[in-house]
């Protein structure tokens, strides 16, 4: 598995789990949108493109009147792989492209 955020590439479960842990440590809403799916007929493969607005927050600042938070707006481009052990889909790529942000990048990068 691999995700690609930005300029970061992160390969491997111990990787992407580090990185999700510094995520989920955060107050954050990410909406997702215009989800769109391409499958063909018997496939095992699948790509999936979704617009993404993401804000991050660190838990100490969440109710601070000023704004010490990093939104970015992406585009996520995910290829699918369905698993013949148990018939569900799952990521095999994640490209978190990120069209612009605002505030402090080292909410999420530090």
């Amino acid at each position: 598995m691999t995700v690609v955020a930005g300029p970061i590439d992160i390969k491997g479960w111990t990787a992407i789990r580090k990185f999700f842990q510094r995520v989920f440590s955060l107050v954050t809403t990410h909406i997702t949108s215009n989800i769109r799916v391409e499958l063909k007929d018997g496939a095992n493969t699948a790509f999936m493109t979704a617009h993404a607005i993401a804000y991050h927050v660190l838990p100490e600042d969440a109710l601070k009147l000023e704004d010490t938070s990093y939104t970015a707006s992406c585009l996520y481009y995910i290829e699918l792989l369905r698993d013949k052990k148990d018939d569900l889909w799952k990521m095999k790529h994640w490209e978190l492209k990120v069209l612009w942000s605002t505030g402090d990048r080292a909410v999420v990068h530090s």
